[in-house]
Protein backbone atom coordinates (compact mmCIF):
# COMPACT_ATOMS: atom_id res chain seq x y z
CA UNK A 1 0.00 0.00 0.00
CA UNK A 2 2.80 2.56 0.68
CA UNK A 3 4.68 1.34 -2.35
CA UNK A 4 1.52 2.27 -4.27
CA UNK A 5 1.02 5.52 -1.97
CA UNK A 6 4.36 6.95 -2.96
CA UNK A 7 4.10 6.09 -6.49
CA UNK A 8 1.34 8.16 -7.15
CA UNK A 9 2.66 10.52 -5.27
CA UNK A 10 5.61 10.64 -7.63
CA UNK A 11 3.11 10.57 -10.78
CA UNK A 12 1.69 13.51 -9.24
CA UNK A 13 5.16 15.45 -9.02
CA UNK A 14 6.24 14.55 -12.40
CA UNK A 15 2.96 16.12 -13.69
CA UNK A 16 3.44 19.02 -12.03
CA UNK A 17 7.29 19.81 -13.13
CA UNK A 18 6.12 19.07 -16.81
CA UNK A 19 3.47 21.17 -16.88
CA UNK A 20 6.16 23.68 -16.03
CA UNK A 21 8.56 22.63 -18.83
CA UNK A 22 6.08 23.29 -21.48
CA UNK A 23 7.10 25.46 -24.13
CA UNK A 24 5.69 28.60 -23.48
CA UNK A 25 4.10 28.32 -20.27
CA UNK A 26 4.40 31.59 -18.04
CA UNK A 27 6.81 31.33 -14.75
CA UNK A 28 4.83 32.32 -12.32
CA UNK A 29 7.70 34.34 -10.75
CA UNK A 30 5.86 37.26 -11.95
CA UNK A 31 2.49 36.64 -10.91
CA UNK A 32 -0.02 38.81 -9.04
CA UNK A 33 -2.87 38.88 -6.51
CA UNK A 34 -6.16 39.90 -7.98
CA UNK A 35 -7.54 42.92 -6.64
CA UNK A 36 -10.11 41.16 -4.67
CA UNK A 37 -7.63 39.07 -3.10
CA UNK A 38 -9.30 35.74 -4.81
CA UNK A 39 -6.78 34.99 -7.71
CA UNK A 40 -3.27 34.58 -8.31
CA UNK A 41 -2.44 35.08 -12.07
CA UNK A 42 -0.06 35.97 -14.62
CA UNK A 43 -0.32 38.19 -17.54
CA UNK A 44 2.63 37.74 -20.25
CA UNK A 45 2.92 38.91 -23.90
CA UNK A 46 3.74 36.68 -26.26
CA UNK A 47 4.56 37.31 -29.94
CA UNK A 48 3.79 35.31 -32.87
CA UNK A 49 3.21 34.33 -36.26
CA UNK A 50 0.41 32.14 -38.08
CA UNK A 51 0.86 28.67 -39.24
CA UNK A 52 -1.40 26.17 -40.28
CA UNK A 53 -1.95 23.16 -38.23
CA UNK A 54 1.41 21.45 -40.57
CA UNK A 55 3.61 24.10 -39.43
CA UNK A 56 3.43 26.01 -42.70
CA UNK A 57 3.62 29.79 -42.11
CA UNK A 58 0.71 31.44 -43.64
CA UNK A 59 1.53 34.85 -42.56
CA UNK A 60 4.90 36.77 -41.72
CA UNK A 61 3.10 40.09 -39.61
CA UNK A 62 3.99 39.96 -36.34
CA UNK A 63 1.06 39.64 -33.95
CA UNK A 64 0.72 39.87 -30.04
CA UNK A 65 -0.94 37.79 -27.48
CA UNK A 66 -2.01 38.47 -24.68
CA UNK A 67 -2.04 35.27 -22.33
CA UNK A 68 -3.96 35.75 -18.61
CA UNK A 69 -3.07 32.65 -16.90
CA UNK A 70 -5.40 31.64 -13.55
CA UNK A 71 -2.24 30.19 -11.17
CA UNK A 72 -4.10 28.95 -8.17
CA UNK A 73 -7.57 30.08 -6.00
CA UNK A 74 -6.40 32.21 -3.18
CA UNK A 75 -10.04 32.80 -1.62
CA UNK A 76 -12.15 30.48 1.47
CA UNK A 77 -15.62 30.96 -0.53
CA UNK A 78 -17.78 27.93 -0.72
CA UNK A 79 -19.23 28.39 -4.24
CA UNK A 80 -16.72 30.01 -6.21
CA UNK A 81 -17.15 31.35 -9.97
CA UNK A 82 -14.18 31.08 -12.55
CA UNK A 83 -14.24 34.11 -14.13
CA UNK A 84 -13.64 35.24 -18.07
CA UNK A 85 -12.02 38.26 -16.33
CA UNK A 86 -9.51 39.24 -13.91
CA UNK A 87 -8.52 42.85 -13.01
CA UNK A 88 -9.93 43.88 -16.60
CA UNK A 89 -8.02 41.31 -18.62
CA UNK A 90 -9.41 38.41 -20.20
CA UNK A 91 -8.62 35.30 -18.90
CA UNK A 92 -7.27 32.56 -21.70
CA UNK A 93 -5.77 29.89 -19.51
CA UNK A 94 -6.03 28.02 -16.26
CA UNK A 95 -3.03 26.57 -14.72
CA UNK A 96 -2.62 23.30 -13.17
CA UNK A 97 -3.72 22.89 -9.42
CA UNK A 98 -5.83 25.46 -9.52
CA UNK A 99 -7.75 24.65 -6.38
CA UNK A 100 -5.73 22.28 -5.16
CA UNK A 101 -5.18 23.62 -1.05
CA UNK A 102 -1.53 23.01 0.23
CA UNK A 103 0.02 23.46 4.01
CA UNK A 104 2.23 26.45 2.58
CA UNK A 105 -0.12 29.49 2.58
CA UNK A 106 2.95 32.20 1.67
CA UNK A 107 3.97 30.01 -1.62
CA UNK A 108 1.25 27.22 -1.77
CA UNK A 109 0.41 27.95 -5.76
CA UNK A 110 4.00 26.73 -6.65
CA UNK A 111 4.83 24.46 -4.04
CA UNK A 112 3.72 20.47 -5.24
CA UNK A 113 5.37 18.96 -2.31
CA UNK A 114 2.89 20.31 0.60
CA UNK A 115 -0.84 18.63 -0.35
CA UNK A 116 -3.61 19.04 1.54
CA UNK A 117 -7.00 18.75 1.66
CA UNK A 118 -9.42 21.26 0.82
CA UNK A 119 -12.69 21.16 2.82
CA UNK A 120 -13.85 25.08 1.99
CA UNK A 121 -14.44 24.65 -1.52
CA UNK A 122 -18.16 23.00 -2.12
CA UNK A 123 -19.46 23.91 -5.89
CA UNK A 124 -17.68 25.28 -8.56
CA UNK A 125 -19.14 27.22 -12.01
CA UNK A 126 -16.74 28.08 -15.10
CA UNK A 127 -17.80 31.57 -16.55
CA UNK A 128 -14.30 31.33 -18.40
CA UNK A 129 -14.91 28.59 -21.70
CA UNK A 130 -12.11 26.65 -20.46
CA UNK A 131 -11.25 23.80 -23.18
CA UNK A 132 -9.81 21.82 -20.73
CA UNK A 133 -10.10 20.99 -17.24
CA UNK A 134 -6.24 21.31 -15.66
CA UNK A 135 -4.81 18.49 -14.48
CA UNK A 136 -4.81 18.05 -10.59
CA UNK A 137 -7.53 21.49 -10.63
CA UNK A 138 -9.41 20.12 -8.29
CA UNK A 139 -7.13 17.68 -6.39
CA UNK A 140 -8.31 16.45 -2.56
CA UNK A 141 -11.36 19.14 -2.56
CA UNK A 142 -13.22 16.66 -0.14
CA UNK A 143 -16.54 18.65 -0.13
CA UNK A 144 -16.36 19.49 -3.83
CA UNK A 145 -20.41 18.69 -4.40
CA UNK A 146 -21.06 20.26 -8.05
CA UNK A 147 -19.75 21.51 -10.91
CA UNK A 148 -21.72 23.66 -13.89
CA UNK A 149 -18.75 22.70 -16.78
CA UNK A 150 -18.52 25.08 -19.90
CA UNK A 151 -20.22 24.27 -23.42
CA UNK A 152 -16.37 24.91 -23.98
CA UNK A 153 -14.96 22.07 -22.83
CA UNK A 154 -12.97 18.93 -25.06
CA UNK A 155 -10.84 17.44 -22.15
CA UNK A 156 -11.05 16.38 -17.93
CA UNK A 157 -6.69 16.65 -17.07
CA UNK A 158 -5.23 13.62 -15.07
CA UNK A 159 -6.16 13.77 -11.28
CA UNK A 160 -8.77 16.44 -11.98
CA UNK A 161 -10.72 15.82 -9.97
CA UNK A 162 -9.01 13.11 -7.87
CA UNK A 163 -10.28 12.83 -3.89
CA UNK A 164 -13.95 14.80 -4.36
CA UNK A 165 -15.26 12.40 -2.36
CA UNK A 166 -18.80 13.84 -2.44
CA UNK A 167 -19.36 15.24 -6.03
CA UNK A 168 -22.01 13.83 -7.67
CA UNK A 169 -24.42 14.61 -10.29
CA UNK A 170 -21.83 15.01 -12.96
CA UNK A 171 -22.84 16.16 -16.66
CA UNK A 172 -20.18 15.96 -18.73
CA UNK A 173 -20.45 17.20 -22.11
CA UNK A 174 -17.04 16.75 -24.33
CA UNK A 175 -16.78 18.27 -27.86
CA UNK A 176 -13.77 18.83 -30.84
CA UNK A 177 -12.53 22.13 -29.91
CA UNK A 178 -9.60 24.17 -31.65
CA UNK A 179 -6.73 25.30 -29.43
CA UNK A 180 -4.13 27.21 -30.55
CA UNK A 181 -0.53 25.89 -29.47
CA UNK A 182 2.51 28.41 -29.14
CA UNK A 183 5.63 27.01 -30.06
CA UNK A 184 8.59 28.75 -29.77
CA UNK A 185 10.54 30.01 -33.32
CA UNK A 186 13.85 28.55 -34.31
CA UNK A 187 17.07 30.36 -34.98
CA UNK A 188 16.61 29.85 -38.38
CA UNK A 189 12.85 31.38 -38.34
CA UNK A 190 14.16 34.16 -36.12
CA UNK A 191 16.47 35.11 -39.17
CA UNK A 192 14.34 34.68 -41.80
CA UNK A 193 11.98 37.22 -40.02
CA UNK A 194 14.05 39.54 -38.44
CA UNK A 195 12.78 42.34 -40.39
CA UNK A 196 9.29 41.64 -39.51
CA UNK A 197 10.40 41.27 -35.61
CA UNK A 198 11.91 45.08 -35.86
CA UNK A 199 8.56 46.05 -37.69
CA UNK A 200 6.72 44.85 -34.52
CA UNK A 201 9.44 46.07 -32.36
CA UNK A 202 8.44 49.87 -33.22
CA UNK A 203 4.50 48.57 -33.67
CA UNK A 204 4.66 47.33 -30.02
CA UNK A 205 7.16 49.50 -28.77
CA UNK A 206 8.93 46.41 -27.74
CA UNK A 207 13.03 46.23 -26.82
CA UNK A 208 13.10 42.31 -27.15
CA UNK A 209 10.52 40.13 -28.74
CA UNK A 210 10.95 36.14 -28.48
CA UNK A 211 9.08 34.81 -31.90
CA UNK A 212 6.59 31.95 -31.29
CA UNK A 213 4.92 29.88 -34.13
CA UNK A 214 0.55 29.89 -33.53
CA UNK A 215 -0.51 26.77 -34.64
CA UNK A 216 -4.09 25.13 -34.42
CA UNK A 217 -4.40 22.17 -32.68
CA UNK A 218 -7.86 20.16 -32.59
CA UNK A 219 -8.45 19.05 -28.66
CA UNK A 220 -10.63 15.22 -29.63
CA UNK A 221 -13.02 14.49 -26.17
CA UNK A 222 -10.95 12.83 -23.74
CA UNK A 223 -11.04 12.15 -19.97
CA UNK A 224 -7.47 11.39 -18.22
CA UNK A 225 -6.00 9.07 -15.84
CA UNK A 226 -7.26 9.01 -12.24
CA UNK A 227 -9.68 12.09 -13.41
CA UNK A 228 -12.63 10.57 -11.28
CA UNK A 229 -10.43 8.45 -8.72
CA UNK A 230 -11.46 8.36 -5.13
CA UNK A 231 -15.25 9.97 -5.90
CA UNK A 232 -16.91 8.28 -3.90
CA UNK A 233 -20.25 9.41 -4.53
CA UNK A 234 -20.48 10.05 -8.38
CA UNK A 235 -22.99 7.81 -8.65
CA UNK A 236 -25.06 8.61 -11.98
CA UNK A 237 -23.13 10.50 -14.51
CA UNK A 238 -24.21 12.00 -17.78
CA UNK A 239 -22.00 11.57 -20.40
CA UNK A 240 -22.10 13.54 -24.09
CA UNK A 241 -19.88 13.40 -26.53
CA UNK A 242 -20.59 13.12 -30.57
CA UNK A 243 -17.73 10.21 -30.58
CA UNK A 244 -16.11 8.34 -28.50
CA UNK A 245 -13.50 10.49 -25.70
CA UNK A 246 -10.47 8.68 -24.82
CA UNK A 247 -10.04 7.24 -21.47
CA UNK A 248 -6.99 7.25 -19.13
CA UNK A 249 -5.92 4.35 -16.81
CA UNK A 250 -8.26 4.19 -13.57
CA UNK A 251 -10.47 6.95 -14.29
CA UNK A 252 -13.70 6.11 -12.23
CA UNK A 253 -11.90 3.59 -9.87
CA UNK A 254 -11.27 3.76 -5.67
CA UNK A 255 -9.25 2.14 -3.39
CA UNK A 256 -10.76 -1.15 -1.25
CA UNK A 257 -9.20 -0.41 2.02
CA UNK A 258 -9.93 -4.17 3.12
CA UNK A 259 -9.07 -5.69 0.25
CA UNK A 260 -4.95 -6.77 -0.56
CA UNK A 261 -2.60 -5.19 -2.25
CA UNK A 262 -3.52 -7.12 -5.78
CA UNK A 263 -7.75 -6.48 -5.56
CA UNK A 264 -7.58 -3.00 -3.99
CA UNK A 265 -8.63 -1.05 -6.92
CA UNK A 266 -12.53 -1.69 -7.83
CA UNK A 267 -14.52 0.56 -10.06
CA UNK A 268 -16.38 3.33 -7.77
CA UNK A 269 -19.33 1.27 -6.16
CA UNK A 270 -22.71 2.27 -7.44
CA UNK A 271 -21.53 4.03 -10.95
CA UNK A 272 -23.55 4.08 -13.65
CA UNK A 273 -22.29 6.03 -16.64
CA UNK A 274 -25.36 7.25 -19.32
CA UNK A 275 -24.72 8.01 -22.43
CA UNK A 276 -26.47 9.35 -25.77
CA UNK A 277 -27.54 6.07 -27.46
CA UNK A 278 -26.52 8.54 -31.09
CA UNK A 279 -22.82 7.58 -29.64
CA UNK A 280 -21.39 4.44 -31.26
CA UNK A 281 -18.71 2.10 -29.72
CA UNK A 282 -19.65 1.22 -26.39
CA UNK A 283 -18.97 -2.36 -27.30
CA UNK A 284 -15.95 -4.19 -26.23
CA UNK A 285 -15.19 -5.47 -29.71
CA UNK A 286 -16.26 -2.17 -31.66
CA UNK A 287 -13.85 -0.38 -29.35
CA UNK A 288 -10.67 -3.22 -30.14
CA UNK A 289 -11.33 -2.29 -33.66
CA UNK A 290 -11.47 1.17 -33.22
CA UNK A 291 -8.31 1.01 -31.45
CA UNK A 292 -6.64 -0.99 -34.09
CA UNK A 293 -7.87 1.79 -36.64
CA UNK A 294 -7.11 4.72 -34.41
CA UNK A 295 -3.46 3.44 -32.97
CA UNK A 296 -4.95 5.25 -29.61
CA UNK A 297 -4.58 3.29 -26.92
CA UNK A 298 -6.66 4.87 -24.51
CA UNK A 299 -9.95 3.68 -25.36
CA UNK A 300 -9.04 0.23 -24.57
CA UNK A 301 -9.64 1.39 -20.73
CA UNK A 302 -13.37 1.23 -21.78
CA UNK A 303 -13.52 -2.12 -22.13
CA UNK A 304 -13.22 -2.07 -18.09
CA UNK A 305 -16.56 -0.41 -17.47
CA UNK A 306 -18.40 -2.01 -20.13
CA UNK A 307 -17.33 -5.50 -19.03
CA UNK A 308 -18.77 -4.42 -15.68
CA UNK A 309 -22.18 -3.27 -17.14
CA UNK A 310 -22.25 0.25 -16.23
CA UNK A 311 -22.74 1.79 -19.65
CA UNK A 312 -25.99 2.50 -19.58
CA UNK A 313 -27.47 4.05 -22.84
Amino acid sequence: MKRKLIATLLVLLLVGCMAGALVGCTPTDNSVLSADGNWRYTVEDVYYVEADAEGNLVNTTVQKHVKVTLLHYKGNAANVTVPATVDGHTVTDIADSLFMLTANEKDGWKMRDTYAINTTLKSVTFEFAAKRISNLCFYQCAELTSVTFPASLAQVGDFAFFGCKKLTGVTLTLSEQTEMIYTAATKAQQKDLSSAIDAAKATFGADKIDLFIRTPQTLKPGIGGYAFRECAALGDMNLVSSILPTLGDKAFYVVDENADDDNQYVIIPGLTIHVATALPLYDAEDIEQHRIKTKINDYRYWIEYINAEIIVA
